[in-house]
Formats: C-alpha cells, sequence, structure tokens
C-alpha cells in the first residue's frame, strides 16, 4: 500500500498549518530545515512528535527518530507517510 501524492500534499499542508501556528505565522517552504532556522527547542519537538502521532494516526518510536527525519515540512510528511504504510502492512 503506497501514499498517493494528494495524501502526501494533506500531509504536508497539515504539518504546515501545525508549524506556522507555532511559529506565529512565519512562512516556511518544503526544504527549509526548521532546526537551522532556530524555530525547535526540545519541548516543541515532543509537541511536535505527539501532534503527528495524534493528528495521523501514527506510532513513532525514539530509536526511529532523529533530528534530521524531522527537520523540514518535506522530511516529516515522509516519516509519517513511511510509518502509516508500516503500521497498515
Amino acid at each position: 500500500m503506497s501514499m498517493s501524492v494528494k495524501n502526501v500534499d494533506q500531509i504536508k499542508a497539515t504539518v504546515r498549518q501545525f508549524l506556522q501556528r507555532s511559529f506565529h505565522g512565519k512562512t516556511l517552504t518544503d526544504e527549509q530545515n526548521i532546526f537551522d532556522l532556530g524555530l525547535v527547542h526540545s519541548l516543541f519537538l515532543i509537541q511536535m512528535i505527539l501532534f503527528l502521532e495524534k493528528e495521523f494516526g501514527v506510532v513513532l518510536e525514539p530509536q526511529q527518530l532523529d533530528t534530521s527525519a524531522l527537520s523540514s515540512i518535506e522530511r516529516i510528511a515522509s516519516l509519517v507517510c513511511e510509518h502509516a504504510v508500516s503500521e497498515a502492512v
């Protein structure tokens, strides 16, 4: 089972909305590294993981996560898609 492009775009849009709310309306491209921009601290990282799990129904295990997997809208969407597919199997 694979995620369609429409689903990936929907994931990106949802993640973008969450990040923009959290970053007080800052506009982000899909590829911008939110860590390099200095927008993320450890507590926010936990909040973001909880949001992703609740919003998309995936379980993100700590050993499967590193900051590079959560560094941009593009990478976050890929991570969610990867976990959604593996949990559907």
